[in-house]
């Protein structure tokens, strides 16, 4: 195990540092993190790469007080800084520098406050019926068609009609919002090459001229209740403001969400006992959504920056750490989930980190859940029997990870 060094650093420890180089170089192999996470927790949970510069927390105590800590924030343009110096050249970097994610203090507030009211979890619930609704209509067509490639029969088609639906706004004016969104992810990537980097630009400037042209022009009484009515009314925001956020929202709220909905796929048809148990006991069946981002979200890690030296399980990180706050390692922490690498539908309730925690919680969490529910509710009740063919495919990415595609065999 890793001890105390004198610089109050943890020591260098060669395991626990091939497992945070392993964790990244995994995506490439289209291999989960899993189990690296794992091998770096038990290491040690609260560890200073060297190799990296930065400090990874893999403990669910340790992410739960990071998180928490109010000296802990975003600060996206100083991680940028050092990670990747010339990020303001690359539209895929800069564009997305105001965004909710990447925010912190008045600017997040500013967006935050108009939709919180909004993604309540009594809010969400008044759109249940219309998102069960969609959710069977593709299940249907699944199931009639005996199944197939989950993520692009069910997936990622839901996921986007339920943000329509949320947003009112006419789904067929999208652009290829998966291709460009996946094509954008790249520019996150530590390791992308100067072509990747170029392609992500390209498809990030033509996402930000869609929704800017879309602000722009329009036109209307903005008398409804949805959330960009709502921004249209509000003199705070300016067109370009809205743009932005419906460009974010778009960007983050689709992808994140059927991706790990086709995670989900996967890890219920290898656990067929577990469909089974679904399919007999609605408790087990109400337990799927929690299970299922526990172990298998979309979003590994978010960084953070220390604005203070901030104590932490024995270690003093300095002003300016970058950290590294790994959301799936926490939630697969044996000291609060037993068993953690077994997918358990009779598991006791306990907050998974998927979401992240405190200021920076995810707005749509509660939208997700229900989507999740929901399009499990309706594949395990309305079919016979759900088989997996084949190997998943894992998503080559760093920074969003999980099953790709996944095909089933559904009657």
């Amino acid at each position: 195990m890793a001890t105390l060094a004198a610089d109050n650093v943890p020591a260098f420890d060669p395991v626990a540092e091939e497992a945070v180089d392993e964790s990244l170089a995994s995506a490439a192999r289209r291999e989960g993190p899993w189990d690296y996470y794992r091998q770096l927790r038990e290491r040690a949970p609260v560890y200073y790469s060297r190799s990296r510069g930065m400090w990874f927390l893999t403990g669910y105590r340790a992410v739960e007080s990071i998180l928490k800590s109010s000296a802990a924030l975003l600060e996206f343009e100083k991680r940028m800084d050092t990670v990747r110096p010339d990020w303001r050249d690359h539209p895929s970097n800069a564009n997305v520098a105001p965004f909710i994610a990447f925010v912190d203090g008045e600017a997040h507030q500013k967006i935050r406050k108009p939709f919180s009211p909004k993604f309540t979890p009594k809010e969400m619930e008044r759109f249940r019926p219309a998102i069960r609704a969609i959710a069977e209509e593709h299940v249907d067509r699944y199931i009639e068609a005996g199944g197939g490639r989950f993520a692009d029969l069910v997936a990622f088609p839901f996921a986007e009609r339920v943000l329509c639906h949320l947003f009112a706004f006419d789904k067929t004016k999208l652009p290829n919002a998966r291709d460009l969104v996946h094509r954008m992810q790249i520019g996150f990537e530590l390791d992308a090459t100067p072509e990747q980097l170029a392609d992500a630009d390209e498809a990030s400037r033509e996402y930000r001229t869609f929704w800017q042209g879309e602000f722009a022009q329009r036109v209307g009484d903005w008398s409804g209740n949805d959330m960009f009515s709502d921004l249209l009314r509000d003199d705070s925001f300016t067109r370009e403001e809205i743009g932005l956020i419906a460009e974010s929202i778009f960007s983050g709220g689709f992808d994140s969400t059927a991706l790990t909905m086709t995670t989900g796929a996967w890890l219920l048809a290898s656990h067929p006992e577990e469909i089974d148990r679904a399919r007999n006991d609605p408790e087990a069946m109400a337990r799927i959504p929690e299970e299922v981002l526990r172990m298998g979200s979309g979003i590994p890690m978010t960084i953070r920056v220390s604005t203070r030296p901030i104590e932490i399980e024995g270690y003093l990180l300095p002003t300016d750490s970058v950290i590294g706050v790994v959301l799936a390692g926490a939630n697969r922490d044996p000291a609060i989930f037993a068993d953690p690498e077994r997918f358990d539908l009779t598991r006791a309730p306990y907050r998974v980190m998927s979401f992240s925690y405190g200021a920076h919680a995810c707005l749509g969490q509660w939208t997700a859940r229900i989507e999740i529910f929901e399009i499990f509710r309706a594949l395990i009740s309305r079919s016979k029997s759900i088989r997996l063919v084949g190997d998943p495919i894992f998503r080559d990415r760093q920074s969003v990870r999980g099953v790709e595609d996944v095909v089933l065999a559904v009657t």
